[in-house]
This record gives C-alpha cells, sequence and structure tokens, in this order.
C-alpha cells in the first residue's frame, strides 16, 4: 500500500492516477475526503485525518509500505511533517519519498527552502529509507497569473531576463510514481528540471502561440511585488520568500538544466509550449473555466 499525501497539489494529484495505472494500491491522507470522492471510481482508499494530529497520522500508516510525503509550505509543515515520519518508522514504513526543492538549505535565505531542509534531516536520522525529489518551479505555477492574462494579456513579477528552468508538475508525477514503484532508488535525491531555461518573456511568446493572442511579460520591481502580494492575503513571509526567489533567479541560480529527469523517466521532460497548449484554454478570454483541475503550488516548490 502507498500512502499518498498532498493529493490536491499538482503533482498529487497527477500521482495517484499514475499510480493507479500501474496498479499500486493507493490511500489518500486528506482533510476533506469529498475532494477526492471521485478518485474512489479507480480504487483509490480515502482517509481522513490531519498531520497535525499523531494519532490519525498513525491509523493512516496501518498496513502502508511506502509513502509520498508532500507538504504545503505552511506554518507548522515541519512538525506535521515530524508526525508523519514518525508514525512511518513506527509502522515499518520501507520508503518514504519527499517533494522537496532544489533550493535546499537555510543558506538560501528562504523560509520555505529551511523548512524543506529541516524535513529532509529529519527523514535521514529516522532511518526510514528514502528519496528526495528536487524541483525548483513548476509549469504550474504560471497559472497564477492566467486571470491577468485573460484580462489584460500581460503578467508581470519582478525578475528581468533571467533564465528560469521550469518543470511540469506532470513530469515530477510520473518520476515520483516510478520512484516508488521501482524500489532502487533508496537513499537518492534527485534534483529536477525542465527540459530547458526560459525567461518570462520567452513564456510569454509561447503563451501568445498557445492562445492565438499577444502576450506580454512586464518587470515590476521588488516592492511592489511584494505589496501586491501582501494586499492579495499572502502571508508576510510567504511573499518575502516570493521576492527573495526571484532575486536569486536574478543572480542567474535557477538556470540550469539537469539530466535526471529525463533519464528517469525514459524520454525528454516536456517543453513549455507543451505545457501551454495543454493548458491554453485556461489563459483564453471567457470561455468554459469551469474546470481549473488541483491546487497548485505557488513558488520554490
Amino acid at each position: 500500500m502507498i500512502l499518498v499525501t498532498g493529493a490536491t497539489s499538482a503533482v498529487g494529484y497527477t500521482l495517484v492516477q499514475e499510480l493507479r495505472m500501474l496498479r499500486a494500491p493507493v490511500r489518500l491522507f486528506v482533510r476533506d475526503p469529498g475532494r477526492m470522492a471521485h478518485l474512489e471510481a479507480l480504487g483509490v482508499e480515502l482517509v481522513q485525518g490531519d498531520p497535525s494530529d499523531r494519532h490519525q497520522v498513525l491509523a493512516a500508516m496501518d498496513g502502508v509500505e511506502r509513502v509520498f510525503l508532500s507538504s504545503p509550505l505552511e506554518q507548522g509543515m515541519v512538525e506535521k511533517d515530524r508526525n508523519m515520519v514518525a508514525a512511518a518508522a513506527a509502522s515499518g514504513v520501507q520508503h518514504i519519498v519527499k517533494l522537496s526543492t532544489s533550493l535546499i538549505g537555510p543558506m538560501w535565505g528562504l523560509t520555505g527552502s529551511r523548512w524543506h531542509w529541516e524535513s529532509e534531516e529529519m527523514i535521514r536520522g529516522s532511518r526510514v529509507p528514502f528519496t528526495f525529489l528536487r524541483p525548483l518551479f513548476f509549469m504550474q505555477n504560471m497559472l497564477r497569473f492566467a486571470a491577468d492574462i485573460r484580462a489584460y494579456s500581460s503578467f508581470s513579477a519582478p525578475v528581468g531576463g533571467a533564465r528560469l528552468s521550469m518543470i511540469d508538475a506532470r513530469d515530477v508525477a510520473t518520476v515520483a510514481a516510478r520512484v516508488l514503484t521501482q524500489g532502487n532508488h533508496l537513499g537518492c535525491a534527485y534534483t529536477l528540471s525542465g527540459a530547458e531555461a526560459l525567461t518570462f518573456h520567452d513564456a510569454a511568446e509561447q503563451l501568445s502561440l498557445a492562445i492565438n493572442r499577444r502576450v506580454r511579460f512586464l518587470t515590476r520591481s521588488y516592492s511592489e511585488y511584494q505589496e501586491g502580494l501582501l494586499a492579495s492575503g499572502v502571508p508576510p513571509w510567504q511573499a518575502l520568500d516570493a521576492v527573495r526567489f526571484f532575486d536569486l533567479v536574478d543572480k542567474g541560480v535557477a538556470s540550469e538544466v539537469r539530466g535526471e529527469t529525463g533519464a528517469l523517466l525514459g524520454r525528454t521532460p516536456r517543453t513549455f509550449s507543451q505545457f501551454a497548449r495543454d493548458h491554453a484554454v485556461l489563459f483564453k478570454r471567457p470561455g468554459s473555466l469551469s474546470a481549473m483541475g488541483p491546487e497548485v503550488t505557488l513558488g520554490a516548490a
């Protein structure tokens, strides 16, 4: 049995479908089973619970051999991961696959990177066999700009012409499914990138082709972007992380294209132009926008 957390995320949602196609038994640990009820038709088991509740976490681990740990970046994330890891160790889980970030560790000045690092260190200390998947920036994060693109044919961020190696969350899900079912990736940490490094101007051009309408990218100042996030209700630490992340992008730390993803997939990772075509309806002006898909993790992975 494979226990999947974070099933409403862009990676987790696709992972569940990938695992079922591989005929792997899947259990979802979710706060609201109603949101995932449609997956029961695929043979997925749903267990309601909160990762902050140790007893609920331990109950969800009953009979589980492998765990996919994907935690939203929010206050208390490390403690919730601690509960998951402790329950996995106590239940004899044979493999934890953690979705992390390539900007790992406190040296980057990002709260999310420090939290992921603390969770990784905790897993290492648990002696439960592990694999860390470390993407940087999901193409699905671009869906945050969809409303502006529909309304104004433009989007903005505090970055200039620096290149960013985006990866499609669907490719990360495929990698996760293979790692969880093949069993030969223990002790590995994979840095996952897309097939190319693009500027946001390049991304605007690809979106323009996908929706047959000119899309422009506009550079904003760090302060304007941060103030906009705060005004929309983003927590202060997360708004600061977003600004610091784009500063790192401008310094060129996010442009590396790695070969691990293609090797794990057995094919070339999806390009941004493929992503833009597949999601074109979400960027087009009013049509049918009723099916927005799973939740998206914004910012660094």
